[in-house]
This record gives C-alpha cells, sequence and structure tokens, in this order.
C-alpha cells in the first residue's frame, strides 16, 4: 500500500504521508520508541565517569544509528528536498532561493525529487552553507543512484548525531562531572534523535552539533567558537535564537574579544551568502514564515477554537500565530535578561522551548534543539526527555490518510501535556 506508488516514480525509499495504514504505522513507531527509550535508559544507569564509558556511549549511537540507516522506510520527505536543492545548485546551475520553475535537463534524480514537492519547488529555507554543502554532495555524485544519494545525507547526520555527543559530554563535564555521562547518554541513545538522524537524514543535526561544539569552547577558543556558531547558523537560521547568549558567555570571558570574535561570525555568514546573489533580485536571509498551522500549541488552539467558535479560519490563523510568536520573543528577550544578570543555563532552555512553541509548525526534528538541556541537572532536563519520545505522535498529523479532528486534538494534548506531568514525577537516571 505505501511502496507501490513510490516505486513507480523510482524513489528508492518510500515515504509514508497520507497512507492507508499510516495510524499503524505512528502507532508502532511510538512502541518501538518506548521501548528502545526504556533500553536507552537502562544503558545510561549502568555507565560510570571513565574513558570506557565514554567509548560505550559513543559505540552505541554509531552501532544503532549504521542499523537505522538501513530502514527500508521514511516519515518525512525532507531528505529528498535536500537532494532536489543540491541537485539544483551543485549540478543544474540553479538559484535555490528563488522559486521558479525546474527543468529536469536529463537529470533522473532531479526528476524523481520532484515527485515530493510542487514544481516551482519552495524556496530553499535553509542556511547557505547547507546548501553549497548539498550542491558539493551532488556534484561528488554526480552519476550515482540516488539510493546513493539518499545515503549520504542519512550518513552525514548520523555524523553529525556523533559529533554533537562529543560536544555534549565536553560541555557536560565542565557543568557537572557527576553522571554527567551518563546523561549524555540520554541524548546520544534517544530514539528521536536517531530517528530523525539516521533515518530522517535532517540538517538540524549539524546546525546542533556546531552550535554545541561553540559553547563547549568558547572559554578557551572564542575566535573558533565565533566561526562554529556562524557556521550553525548558516545551515539554520534558528540557530540565531542563542546567539545572545553565546555573546554574553564571550564577554563574561573577555569583551575585547567578544567583540572582534562577534564581527568574524557576521562576516562569514554574510561571505556564505555571496554565492546566492543575484542582480534581478535579493535572497530572503530569513525563511518565509509558515501560513499554515501544522501539529503545535499554535495548532491545538487552532483546533479547538476552529471546531467550537464560529470564527473564520483564516483570522483565527493570524490571530493565534501572531500572538504566539509575541509571546515567543517576549519569553526569549526575558531569558536574555536574565542570563545577563544571573549565571546558569536555564534561560537557555527556557529561550529554546519558547522558540519551539511559538512556531505555527512544530516538526519532530525540531524537538532535539532542546535535548542538549538533558545533559543538564534541571527539570528541563527530564522535560526534554519526555517531549521526544511524545513527539513521535506528531506523525499522526500526516501519516494516515483519514485523520479526525478530535482524535488530533487528543493527540496534541498529550505532547504537551504528558511531558510536564512526567518532568514533574519520574526521574530518567540518578543525577
Amino acid at each position: 500500500m505505501i511502496s507501490e506508488p513510490f516505486s513507480r516514480v523510482g524513489a528508492p525509499i518510500p515515504v509514508a504521508v497520507g497512507v492507508h495504514f499510516g495510524a499503524a504505522i505512528v502507532a508502532l513507531a511510538f512502541l518501538f520508541a518506548a521501548m528502545f527509550a526504556y533500553v536507552s535508559i537502562r544503558f545510561a544507569r549502568t555507565l560510570g565517569n571513565g574513558r570506557r564509558a565514554v567509548t560505550l556511549v559513543v559505540a552505541a549511537q554509531c552501532l544503532v544509528g549504521v542499523i537505522l540507516v538501513a530502514s527500508p522506510l521514511l516519515l518525512s520527505s525532507d531528505v529528498y528536498s535536500y537532494v532536489l536543492y543540491g541537485r539544483m545548485w551543485g549540478i543544474l546551475g540553479m538559484n535555490p532561493y528563488h522559486p521558479q520553475i525546474v527543468n529536469p535537463h536529463g537529470d533522473a534524480l532531479t526528476h524523481t525529487c520532484l515527485n515530493f514537492v510542487a514544481n516551482p519547488p519552495f524556496a530553499d529555507p535553509y542556511g547557505p552553507l547547507w546548501t553549497l554543502l548539498a550542491g558539493a554532495i551532488a556534484r561528488a555524485e554526480a552519476h550515482a543512484s540516488l539510493s546513493v544519494a539518499l545515503l549520504s545525507q542519512r550518513l552525514i547526520a548520523l555524523g553529525s548525531a556523533v559529533a554533537l555527543t562529543l560536544g555534549l559530554l565536553r560541555l557536560s563535564f565542565a557543568w557537572s562531572p557527576v553522571r554527567s555521562i551518563r546523561r549524555v547518554a540520554l541524548i546520544a541513545t534517544h530514539p528521536l534523535l536517531l530517528y530523525e538522524s539516521a533515518v530522517g537524514g535532517h540538517n538540524d543535526t549539524i546546525m546542533m552539533a556546531l552550535a554545541v561544539w561553540a559553547f563547549a569552547l568558547c572559554d578557551e577558543f572564542p575566535m573558533l567558537a565565533a566561526v562554529l556558531f556562524a557556521l550553525a547558523v548558516s545551515v539554520k537560521i534558528v540557530a540565531l535564537a542563542v546567539a545572545p547568549f553565546l555573546v554574553i558567555k564571550l564577554v563574561r570571558g573577555n569583551w575585547k574579544t567578544a567583540i572582534p570574535a562577534s564581527a568574524i561570525a557576521v562576516l562569514i555568514i554574510a561571505s556564505l551568502y555571496v554565492p546566492f546573489l543575484e542582480a534581478r533580485s535579493p535572497i530572503a536571509a530569513l525563511p518565509a514564515p509558515r501560513s499554515d498551522i501544522g501539529f503545535s500549541a499554535v495548532g491545538l488552539l487552532y483546533l479547538i477554537a476552529w471546531t467550537w467558535v464560529p470564527l473564520g479560519s483564516a483570522a483565527l490563523s493570524h490571530v493565534l500565530t501572531t500572538a504566539f510568536l509575541v509571546s515567543g520573543v517576549a519569553v526569549v528577550v526575558a531569558s536574555i535578561a536574565t542570563y545577563a544578570v544571573r549565571r546558569g543555563r536555564a534561560p537557555i532552555w527556557t529561550a529554546i522551548a519558547a522558540t519551539l512553541w511559538s512556531l505555527p509548525a512544530v516538526f519532530t526534528w525540531y524537538v532535539p534543539w532542546l535535548f542538549p538541556a538533558i545533559a543538564d541537572k534541571s527539570r528541563w532536563s527530564i522535560y526534554a526527555w519526555w517531549l521526544g519520545l511524545f513527539m513521535f505522535l506528531q506523525y499522526a498529523f500526516v501519516t494516515p490518510d483519514h485523520r479526525p479532528t478530535l482524535m488530533l486534538i487528543g493527540i496534541a494534548i498529550i505532547i504537551v501535556l504528558a511531558p510536564v506531568l512526567l518532568a514533574r514525577r519520574v526521574p530518567l537516571v540518578d543525577a
């Protein structure tokens, strides 16, 4: 029921979106994720604090990740979009930041990828570093199969997840050496991080790895930290949400270094956009805001209000989206102010959570943005871990072909409230 249409268009890995047995797929995905999450906790609780424990964490992440790379099913088609943008820039010489009709010119991979998006496709929503990297990969794989192209994306995302783990190990040792490896193990072997990197191939792990290493190195190597963070922003612009925290951290170390470091970061970001500048029209440095509402706190209120309140859907969407955006910005600003006057990492996690929940659509691969909090000793760590598990249920919004409104409201309530309640009562490891 899933593979036949995709094999017809030449897709080597089918994408389960709007399929007949979608509810069963989501239920099985959540069941397997819950089982693996239990194993992850048991594994983390066996670890000590020595070098052997670090080796075990990285080895476990790599082993499970390599197995998942061979997954024959996708729940998101984003990895096909990555290949398409790379082919547009690297093979066809087209600027993916400009919406335009794509003529494959005999390129079979581009032709197949266009089956997953509109033509013209959406303007590239990612940063210039990612687009340049995708273009370089496309050129290197100019004559390879689509299976090889998809495998490359998965391996890059998995490698970035391993780099993220190593960066978090360095950070967590500085935060609290006691049982820090256990907490990082909960991130490295979290089913959502493993799935969205090794299977989904999402580039969020690249952004996260670069940003985490920037924070890990900023005290000793502020210039290098600035370069790494600029690269993170150049993968996904959302990394800017934590930029003020890095600047404050740099200023605390040496404000004379913070100024040139910040200038270098801005220069790098701007220079990476240069290849995509065209005289006919400037590209948008920021991706266009979404006009549609998916799963999110905004979406939950929208579904409830749209069901029971006699208000036009367009007007309701605009009011709720604007209200959450303004509220999210206010929380981020307040968190920055708090961090500036008081040491502690809780404001960083608050700002990331506010950014996440103020979006009109929260996809599963966004939630790992908050995963570094798991390496910290706070309520945020437990909340982020449980949220990652329950986010597998978010696929119920896209995978089944039949999605009753009341079912979506119930699932959204579970995803939003269950992690909050469990964070107050259920410990993960003895940390």
